[in-house]
């Protein structure tokens, strides 16, 4: 029972009642229509690309680890990691830098798990699945790639579903990804109810971004890593934005300034992240590719103080000659979120012409076992 106090009592009420309120409410899936697109009137940048997790007709890699599936039933594998489940079902490959090279094998995907994943079964049905699934198919259809009509409509469908379905039990980067799920969607369609998706979806960043984005630019809950995963929803944003030419809230670009400058702080001579908090390579974009997406979009990119803290993220950066050192001086993360942190307060990482010397562990892996007991 120790273990329930010693979680809920730094919860907030909202995420108590929010908690319940997921658990009880089973709302049934609204499978009307989709709503007309909304006329694209604005240019689209070409968002970051990343690595490519197909490594055959229905063979993915995620995680290090590859799977050859068969299809309808392995949308949701037994005995395989649910984080790796979870990543079958986002459809990251769409935005793999050689993702043009299969097309065709993207609209078979697409159809197929139309057909296999009737609302609201199985994994890819819950909300941080579906949220990065509708933003990589959106970005797929804007990249020239006619949705076909049954992709089409559950996109609808799922954007419908998520609107009722939202974290707020977790907050953090999940709520934040819902938020811009529904933003992504309510721009690529059009009419009251596209625009009851967008608004929900402003209000929850106008909500929490004053919360998760402290006031030297970084994310609340700490993790290098998953700074640079909201930087890059928020510059999406305003990308998006820019395409269907409404109005980017002036607060998003505040927001997005003080977020550059935290990642141009937080990063070895390498040019990449240190590992606190979860924080790995691979998962975000490298920092070099955000600074030229950032500033594609009309940003300012600058350079990184030599030395100095964060007072409110509480990481320092020591430079001395050819060696950098990086020390985590401040909390594990919000109280009522520290999901993303582990054990490096205190701890410090070096780097030496460029070549890591000491470094975090980071993480291996979300499941239990021996090594995360």
């Amino acid at each position: 029972m120790s273990w329930y106090f010693n979680t809920i009592r730094y919860l907030t009420w909202r995420q108590i009642l929010a908690r319940l309120w997921f658990r009880v409410y089973r709302p049934s899936p609204d499978t009307a229509p989709a709503p007309r697109h909304r006329k694209v009137t604005g240019e689209w940048l070409p968002p970051i690309c990343g690595k490519g997790s197909l490594r055959g007709r229905w063979c993915f890699e995620f995680l290090n680890e590859i799977h050859d599936l068969s299809f309808p039933g392995d949308w949701n594998p037994s005995g395989i990691p649910r984080l790796w489940v979870y990543n079958l079902h986002y459809f990251d490959d769409l935005k793999a830098c050689n993702g043009a090279d299969r097309i065709g094998l993207h609209k078979d995907l697409l159809i197929r798990w139309v057909e296999d994943n009737p609302p609201p079964s199985g994994a890819g049905w819950e909300p941080y699945p579906t949220s990065l699934r509708i933003v990589n198919w959106i970005k797929w259809a804007l990249a020239g790639n006619g949705l076909p009509p049954a992709v089409d409509h559950s996109l609808a469908v799922q954007a419908r579903w998520l609107l009722r379905r939202l974290e707020y039990h977790l907050l953090g980067n999940h709520l934040l990804a819902n938020a811009k799920a529904l933003i992504f969607a309510g721009s690529y369609f059009d009419g009251i109810e596209a625009d009851t998706w967008r608004q929900k979806g402003e209000r929850i960043l106008e909500d929490q971004l004053p919360m998760q984005i402290l006031p030297d630019g970084g994310h609340y809950e700490r993790s290098p890593m998953y700074h640079l995963l909201v930087l890059e929803d928020l510059l999406d944003l305003v990308n998006m934005y820019n395409r269907y030419q409404l109005e980017v809230p002036g607060y998003w670009r505040d927001v997005i300034e003080r977020m550059l400058s935290w990642s141009g702080f937080m990063r070895h001579q390498d040019g990449e992240i240190p590992f606190f908090n979860d924080a790995v390579f691979g998962v975000a974009p490298p920092p070099e590719k955000l600074d030229r997406y950032a500033k594609s979009l009309g940003f300012h990119v600058g350079g990184a103080d030599k030395n100095g803290c964060l007072a409110d993220s509480g990481y320092c950066r020591i430079v001395q000659g050819n060696t950098v050192i990086f020390v985590d001086c401040g909390p594990v993360g919000p109280d009522c979120q520290p999901g993303h942190a582990h054990a490096d307060t205190l701890s410090f990482e070096a780097s030496v012409q460029g070549r890591r010397v000491f470094v975090n562990t980071g993480i291996s892996t979300y499941e239990r076992g021996e090594k995360r007991g």
